[in-house]
């Protein structure tokens, strides 16, 4: 959990400099000041840093208050999502640790997950793209949004969103995956049904001789 003690900001400055440097911290900045001068909430999801260093995958949930056309608080709540949504990924392409939403979705234990390298897992089309990718995430400061297929342990075939990021050590890869195989068939569906809408039909009137559009 987050002990609220760790979060007693009295600016936006200092409330900032709890998001992990760079994207995440640009980010943070980002919807905070469009907050301010719109209104629009977010529902985010970010890296922050706890007092001692230890980096946590939060869900960031932000609102405002408006009075007389000025925003006079933003306020919301901040639910730590480490357990349940991250990944770590050692430099090795071994995983250091999965969390068991992953393991239910690909339906490996969390013991056969960690005792292969990732890419064993990955469908083979997409192996060589993900390794290029691997081997150039290390900006610890950038966020890195990727896609690629899983074979699960029953031979299924699934799409993954990924978005990952480099530990400050230098060290470990954080990553949290979205299953997005559902949403893609539906797009494949949408683009069907908009092709089809396009088919002009046409008829010929054997009688008269006339063309029908």
């Amino acid at each position: 959990g987050l002990p609220q003690e760790d979060f007693k900001l009295s600016t936006i400055e200092a409330l900032v400099e709890v998001y992990k440097e760079g994207e995440h911290r640009k980010r943070a900045l980002f919807y905070i000041n469009r907050a301010i001068q719109t209104g629009v909430n977010w529902d985010e999801e970010f890296i922050i840093l706890l007092p001692n260093g230890t980096e946590r995958w939060v869900r960031v949930i932000g609102e405002t208050a408006f009075v007389d056309g000025k925003c006079e608080r933003v306020y919301g709540s901040i639910q730590d999502i480490n357990n349940r949504k991250i990944n770590e990924l050692g430099l090795d392409g071994f995983f250091k640790r999965v969390n068991p939403a992953f393991c239910d979705l690909l339906g490996y234990t969390e013991k056969e997950l960690l005792s292969k390298k990732f890419y064993e897992f990955i469908y083979s089309g997409d192996r060589k793209p993900t390794l290029n990718a691997f081997k150039s995430e290390k900006d610890f400061s950038k966020v890195y949004p990727s896609e690629n297929r899983y074979v699960t342990k029953s031979g299924e075939i699934l799409n993954i969103a990924w978005r990952s990021t480099m530990r400050m050590d230098g060290k470990h890869l954080l990553a949290i995956g979205r299953d997005i195989t559902e949403e893609l068939k539906l797009q494949q569906l949408l683009h069907r049904t908009n092709l089809l809408s396009k088919i002009v039909s046409w008829e010929i009137n054997l009688q008269t001789h006339s063309i029908y559009v």
